[in-house]
This record gives C-alpha cells, structure tokens and sequence, in this order.
C-alpha cells in the first residue's frame, strides 16, 4: 500500500489577471513548439518516471490526486489515465460514483491550444473505447484537463503526485509583461531563469505552503 505523501496545496492563485497580462499569454498558447519551450518525452522516459514516482497501477490511484502542469500531445497524460484505469474493472465505467471518483483524481493544464484541443481528443476516443458513454467522457475529461498557463491557474484542493515535463523557454522569450506577473507571484525567481526554472520554483513554493 503507498503511504501518504505530501500533499502539494495549489489554493490561492488568483486568475483575475489584466488585459496585457491575458494577452501575453495568448501569445505563448499560439506559438509553435520553439516559441514556447516544448519538450517532448520518449515513452519509455515517462513509464519509468511514473514507476519511480509510485504512481503504478497496484495503487488505489482514483483515490490520490495527480498534477500534470503543462501535458502537451499527451506525453505523461496518456499513460497517467491509462494507469488510473487500469485500477477499475471496465462494468464500472456506468457507475456513477467511480465516475465521479475519476473525474477528481487527476488535473492536467496545457496552454497550445492545438495541443490541448488534440489531446483532448485523444482521450475522448480512449474513454469511448474503454467504455465509457459519451455524456460521461465529456464529463470527466473538461474535469481533468485545463487550458491555460499553470503558474497562473488556481487549484481548489491538493495533489498527491506533480507529474510532467515543463517547458524549456528561456527568459528573454518570456514577453515582459507576463516575466513581472510570476516575478510578483513567486519569490523562487531571480537573475536570470527560463519557464523550467518558474515551473519548479512555484511548485517548491506551493509545496511548502501545503505541508502538514
């Protein structure tokens, strides 16, 4: 049985942003893979992190809550959802308490919107061929997945697991405007950092506020 981790507390970061502020980000969430610091992971690479992380299938997993903060085509995301429904026996995929259960277990942001848009996709097609009616894929699929950019995105609960691969965009390509807002918001910023570098930061800075 996995013991009780940490839980990484993400409340209170707020999303009322400026006009500017909402602006520069839409420029990131258009721009092509080079323009914001995409990084792509073999498989192989994202089962062992997974494995090393204790985020395997003999775990009650749609009991835990796991992050993924930027999720891109898919990378950890689809092999996170194939775990957590690995752990339910395809005859509850019509129940609807295991369906509310997995609709709460996993949160996974994106800001491409192509990216986001296509991996969306994807799993719909996969909970249609694991079963799962329509109505319900739509269902748990706008609970798990967000579009926007993480370190501005708010969380109302905990999370187990942070799981992922985040972007590598240096800061001279980070648009002015949107390098003060984290710069505002999280104090692990300083001389010189790229989206890697805010993305662990805001998440060592959530963490300690959430330790119990």
């Amino acid at each position: 049985m996995l013991e009780p981790k940490t839980l990484f507390d993400f409340a209170g970061v707020t999303l009322d942003l400026p006009d500017e502020i909402t602006q520069a980000v839409d420029v990131l969430a258009s721009s092509p893979a080079e323009g914001r610091g995409a990084v792509f992971t073999r498989p192989e690479i994202c089962a062992f992190i997974l494995d090393l992380a204790g985020y395997t299938s003999d775990q009650p997993l749609i009991d835990l809550r796991v992050l993924e903060p930027s999720f891109g085509n898919g990378d950890f995301l689809l092999p996170l959802i194939d775990r957590i429904l690995s752990t339910v026996p395809k005859t509850a995929h019509q129940d609807r308490e295991t369906i509310e259960q997995q609709s709460k277990c996993l949160v996974a942001v994106e800001l491409h919107y192509p990216s986001f848009e296509h991996t969306r996709q994807r799993i719909l097609d996969l909970l249609g061929h694991e079963g799962f009616a329509k109505r319900d894929s739509n269902r748990i699929v706008d609970a798990w997945l967000v579009q926007g950019d993480y370190l501005l995105t708010s969380f109302d609960e905990s999370f187990n697991f942070v799981v992922g691969n985040p972007p590598y965009l240096r800061q001279d390509k980070i648009p002015e405007v949107l390098l003060s807002e984290y710069r505002r918001r999280f104090q692990t910023i300083y001389d010189r950092a790229d989206r890697y570098r805010l993305n662990k930061g805001a998440r060592v800075r959530r963490r300690k506020a959430g330790e119990r």
